[in-house]
């Protein structure tokens, strides 16, 4: 679908646990790090924000809203990690995805309600400071 409408960019703040240190540093590897002859990488705004042994949170930003596809293939491949994402996106929409593999199925819980838009953000905390 083409919309004229310049897309709204979606925060998204990622923690991912793994209780399978080198099954996390593969999805680190695999998923996150920029190879040296990479021109190209999906989300490569990522900016992480602490590492752990086993765990990992970091920021990236998407169009619109979560790249849900792309937790579900994270999940696929890497079955032991726990994802959760923290997102709000600038037209005022936000929630938060939780993820994980039990009993060899992928399970999904998911919540979004409306917040506060970048203009209103604008609005009530910029314009006008006191």
């Amino acid at each position: 679908m083409y919309s004229n409408q310049m897309p709204n960019d979606c925060h998204n703040y990622i923690t991912i646990v793994c209780e399978y240190e080198e099954e996390l540093t593969n999805l680190v590897d695999n998923e996150l790090t920029r190879k040296p002859d990479e021109n190209y990488m999906y989300n490569a705004d990522r900016n992480i924000i602490t590492r752990g042994k086993k765990g990992i949170v970091f920021e990236t930003t998407t169009f619109w809203k979560p790249d849900f596809d792309w937790f579900d293939h994270l999940l696929t491949i890497y079955p032991n990690c726990w994802i959760k994402n923290e997102w709000s996106e600038e037209g005022g929409t936000a929630g938060v995805w939780i993820g994980c593999v039990k009993n060899s199925e992928i399970s999904v819980q998911s919540m979004s309600w409306d917040d506060l838009s970048i203009e209103a953000k604008y609005h009530l905390f910029v314009e006008g400071d006191i």
